[in-house]
């Protein structure tokens, strides 16, 4: 009989240790929290062709590009304009600046229907159609008029293709 009775005191003391716990008998964990926030900047990449040559310029007909080249726009805004401005009020030059052409280069392409004669200011050459990060084309081209008052020598001009967000 003794042994009946250990046996019994060791269940009801083990029973006893095994007590439920409630849910709010338990401290919440103490949490933070930090709000990351961030702005993505108006980015526009135009990437235009390092040059292109008109070859040799006539008299007799204004010279064009035989293939126009392509001008390529890429933005992080879904509202931008692409323009096309030359230095020296868009007249092609000598080394030096020593000559210059009597008439300003054309451009044509893009947006632009005609030829459009190029300055220091910009002209509109394309308005986006790309969506968000995809890459918008412009294909244009380039036109020069001489005269017989203009020296024969190398001429050339700088043209800026830009990309400003509307």
């Amino acid at each position: 009989m003794k042994k009946i009775l250990v046996i019994a005191t060791v269940l009801l003391t083990i029973a006893a240790m095994v007590v439920p716990l409630s849910v709010s008998a338990i401290s919440p964990i103490n949490e933070g929290s930090t709000s990351i926030s961030g702005t993505v900047p108006v980015v526009i990449e135009v990437d235009a062709p390092v040059s292109a040559a008109l070859g040799n310029l006539s008299v007799s007909a204004p010279v064009s590009l035989t293939v126009p080249v392509t001008v390529t726009v890429k933005s992080t805004d879904p509202k931008w304009t692409l323009g096309a401005s030359a230095d020296n009020a868009g007249l092609m030059y000598t080394a030096g600046k020593a000559l210059s052409l009597a008439s300003a280069l054309k451009i044509q392409g893009g947006d632009l229907g005609s030829w459009t004669t190029l300055s220091g200011t910009d002209v509109t050459v394309k308005t986006a159609t790309a969506s968000v990060g995809q890459t918008d084309i412009a294909n244009v081209n380039f036109q020069q008029s001489i005269g017989y008052g203009d020296t024969a020598a190398n001429y050339t001009i700088n043209v800026t293709f830009t990309g400003t967000p509307n």
